[in-house]
């Protein structure tokens, strides 16, 4: 009889009480079942009735997890892509490796204790494989003896299925061990970042020589006060009384915005580059797919759903098993990724060469009350995407969308330059990374207005994302990724106001934007200058 009123905890009693009673009736039978088989079986039923310690945990609740990887010994939750993380082919050059992890400035990676656990792994997987091989084989000799219905085999009978028990519990003895293994290699495996294209600079960031950028010089502002300031004193600019970095802008600023984002649509659509409207969320094995850290609130914004709150008030180590937590992405990659997760493509149809547009988040630490459109939480984006058939391919299609970007930037004859990111500054999935930047006379610095990533095959091995020749017979390749930040609108937009002559107090709009403003405009100019 159940005397509590959780109806979990009456439907728990219940079955305890239900598998004591079975255990009960077997020890009259055999008279060999004690306390501690009762235990183990309450164990195996998962039903203790007493608190877990570290031998009787369940090896993927120990902290938060996952959700491309989850292990087998995880009864709740299931992957949703095989992993190919090709760590075979990583090892095999042990130094390069290493060379990797301490260009990136990862110094924690213990690199000899994970290869000491990866061999391990491997002996302990080819252990477990041995096993259910043999299992296979005593299943296949007891079918052939079932169906020969031949007395003179009972001996043979019998012997197989004395070794079939004597291999189930040898297979049960390796899983833990072999689960327990395979998580701790798998999830700092995945952590591993992409290998270093060779153009990358040793160390620091460096400034490619490019005959086609002129320089400027690197001066101060010149004007009284900002043009923020100015463009809010001619409300033309609000931040939300929620906080700084959320904005609205109004008349002639919103029509600037409009007229670049048609200015680019046409820059983008001249060269082939096809416009796609996107997901703006995404599952979360997706978005670490990418190798963005999902429990790293500072990294992508995460949206919680009333199961998920249920889910981790009773168990708060749950959060992040499952793949099917979803983000708010906007306009990036991760919405076109997702479109090619478990996709086999004909490599004719390669490359894909597609733009989006629309609203980007991304977290943003609020330092005070500074308002600054350089350092917002939701802004409209311009985002490249591109998937090669191979790596050659994709190498061309770098190149391509530098020069788009140049072609697009250079009109605005704006003091920019383009950077070879360094491997420090490089995110764990880009093998190489150009940035686009603008000098910024109020903050007196270059800021960064796009910017080109090279990911090779990091994302399609986590989210088989595959192409063949021949759909059926071919051997299958992954797709290489080109992706890149094309223009973010508010830095942009104070980049230009920054960096465009006025004339009588009033701003001169580029002659490649007046033919996509809406509305009059007066001799190319509109007063939102500084005074």
């Amino acid at each position: 009889m159940c005397f509590t009123t959780n109806p979990l905890l009456c439907r728990m009693s219940r079955n305890i009480y239900q598998t004591l009673r079975n255990i009960r009736r077997c020890s009259y039978k055999k008279n060999k079942i004690g306390v501690g088989h009762v235990l183990t079986r309450l164990q195996e039923r998962n039903l203790e009735c007493f608190p877990r310690n570290v031998s009787h945990r369940h090896y993927s609740s120990s902290r938060e997890l996952s959700a491309l990887f989850i292990s087998p010994a995880d009864e709740h939750n299931t992957s949703m892509v095989e992993l190919d993380l090709d760590l075979d082919s990583r090892l095999e050059n042990l130094d390069m490796l290493q060379d990797n992890l301490l260009r990136r400035g990862m110094v924690r990676f213990n690199l000899d204790e994970w290869v000491m656990d990866y061999k391990h792994y491997k002996r302990l997987k080819k252990e477990v494989e041995a096993v259910q091989e043999e299992r296979k084989q005593v299943s296949r000799q007891m079918g052939d003896i079932v169906r020969q219905k031949s007395s003179s085999l009972s001996e043979e009978k019998g012997r197989l299925i004395k070794r079939g028990k004597e291999l189930k519990l040898e297979l049960r003895q390796l899983t833990k061990p072999f689960w327990e293994i395979e998580e701790e290699v798998i999830l700092k495996g995945l952590s591993l970042p992409n290998k270093l294209h060779p153009a990358v600079p040793l160390s620091e960031d460096m400034v490619l020589d490019d005959p086609r950028i002129a320089p400027k010089p690197t001066v101060p502002l010149p004007r009284k006060g900002s043009i923020l300031k100015r463009l809010q004193e001619r409300d033309l600019l609000e931040f939300s009384p929620i906080g700084p970095t959320a904005y609205y802008m109004k008349g002639d600023l919103a029509i600037l915005e409009q007229a670049i984002s048609r200015y680019t649509q046409g820059c983008l659509e001249s060269e082939g580059i096809s416009g796609v409207v996107c997901p703006d969320i995404v599952k979360a094995f997706v978005v670490e797919g990418c190798g963005v850290d999902v429990t790293n609130p500072d990294k992508v914004f995460r949206l919680q759903s009333r199961e998920e709150e249920t889910d981790r008030s009773s168990d708060p180590a749950s959060g992040n098993k499952s793949g099917n937590t979803l983000f708010l992405t906007g306009s990036s990659h991760y919405g076109m990724v997702a479109s090619l997760v478990r996709m086999m493509v004909n490599e004719i149809s390669l490359p894909i060469k597609c733009y989006t547009l629309g609203r980007s988040y991304s977290p943003v630490k609020e330092d005070g009350d500074d308002e600054n459109l350089l350092a917002v939480s939701q802004a409209t984006e311009f985002h490249l995407f591109t998937s090669c058939k191979s790596k050659s391919q994709a190498e061309e299609m770098f190149a391509l969308y530098q020069d788009v970007l140049l072609k697009m930037y250079r009109p605005f004859n704006l003091n920019m330059r383009f950077l070879n990111v360094g491997a420090k500054n490089l995110h764990g999935s880009e093998s190489r990374r150009i940035d686009v930047e603008c000098w910024v006379p109020s903050v007196e610095s270059f800021i960064k207005l796009a910017s080109i990533s090279s990911c090779d095959d990091y994302f399609s091995r986590r989210l088989m994302m595959q192409c063949s020749r021949n759909m059926t017979s071919s051997p299958h390749k992954y797709q290489h990724i080109v992706h890149g930040s094309a223009l973010v609108m508010p830095r942009f937009i104070t980049a230009l106001l920054e960096n465009l002559p006025s004339r009588n107090e009033q701003v001169v709009i580029p002659d490649v934007l007046r033919s996509h403003w809406i509305g009059p405009l007066p001799h190319g100019t509109f007063t939102f200058a500084d005074s």
